[in-house]
């Protein structure tokens, strides 16, 4: 009897082990567990995020932006909030410590560098601008002039001005698209991907794609996840760690494909 309480007691003591070293090594694989983060976004530029309604009339956001964010909180094992703002506001959010972390097609410049931490990239952008076919841009130097709206504080405004159009800046995509409908600006600069997704419902409209040396890039224009400056460096390490594996296994391919085609994920 004696013999059988000692070897129940020692299964027990290795059952006990066991599940010690399962729960650390899950611990190791979700860094974040328990964890829940605030994230920023501005839901109007699809296809990276953009709010829908679903078939109960509920709204959720989706997107690119949102299937990343949602395979990283599954691999990191945190939990997230979404924060709606304009995109202007999205550095602000972080500033204030409403918001953990941005993800939302944003391009790490040198001047918002100065305010925020970035990522490693995750999508490689191009430049496009969108316009109806009877106004002819077959080189950046076309644009001379030209009335083009963009979103304010964003590349695609800054890259306008450079390229000498008479740029008025709006506070969305949406807005920016909208002047361009109903003919207020000649032509819109944004995202291609965008360009591509909004060809689909308007007729009589056309984008041209800007080389690098045109918009004298030195380096290819991409996206990354933007934190609070000097905050947040494990998370950041963190999803660093994943976004490197996402390019190497084709994750961001495939989810790029998802929303955008295989044209643009061909270039992931």
């Amino acid at each position: 009897m004696k013999q059988l309480i000692k070897l129940l007691t020692s299964i027990f003591t290795l059952l006990l082990v066991f599940n010690t070293m399962l729960s650390v090594s899950s611990s190791a694989k979700k860094p974040f567990s328990g964890k829940t983060f605030s994230v920023a976004t501005s839901p109007n530029f699809p296809p990276f995020e953009n709010k829908t309604v679903d078939s109960n009339g509920d709204s959720k956001i989706v997107g690119f932006d949102m299937d990343l964010l949602k395979k990283l909180s599954k691999d990191l094992g945190f939990k997230y909030k979404i924060k709606e703002t304009d995109f202007t506001g999205l550095i602000g959010y972080l500033q204030s410590g409403r918001a953990s972390l941005v993800i939302s097609g944003m391009t790490a410049t040198p001047e918002r560098a100065k305010s925020v931490d970035f990522s490693k990239s995750y999508f490689n952008a191009k430049t496009a601008v969108l316009h109806k076919n009877n106004i002819k841009i077959k080189s950046g130097k076309d644009l001379k002039g030209l009335k083009v709206a963009a979103v304010f504080n964003t590349q695609y405004a800054n890259q306008a001005k450079k390229l000498a159009a008479k740029v008025t800046t709006l506070d969305t995509g949406t807005l920016v698209a909208q002047d361009l409908w109903n003919g207020s600006v000649q032509a819109a600069m944004m995202d291609q991907t965008k360009a591509e997704t909004l060809l689909k419902d308007h007729k009589g409209y056309s984008y041209y794609v800007f080389t690098n040396k045109e918009l004298n890039l030195s380096t290819p224009n991409t996206f990354s996840i933007a934190f609070t400056k000097g905050k947040n460096k494990k998370l950041q390490a963190a999803i660093n760690q994943k976004l490197k594996k996402y390019k190497k296994d084709g994750t961001l391919k495939k989810i790029a494909k998802k929303w955008m085609g295989t044209k643009v994920a061909d270039y992931q």
